[in-house]
């Protein structure tokens, strides 16, 4: 069996709640940084197998 999907594919950037928010042109550290696969034709993968 062959199955084509086709579809955008993303990564999603998952970032915890700053202490404070940071002024504009500067930045701040944060506790966690994540990465999840996204996207239209991911999401149909990950339903389809």
């Amino acid at each position: 069996m062959t199955i084509l999907c086709t579809g955008a594919a993303v990564v999603d950037v998952l970032v915890s709640v700053p202490e404070t928010i940071p002024e504009p042109g500067s930045s701040a550290l944060v506790e966690t940084i994540a990465l999840a696969a996204g996207g239209c034709g991911v999401n149909t993968c990950r339903l389809r197998r």
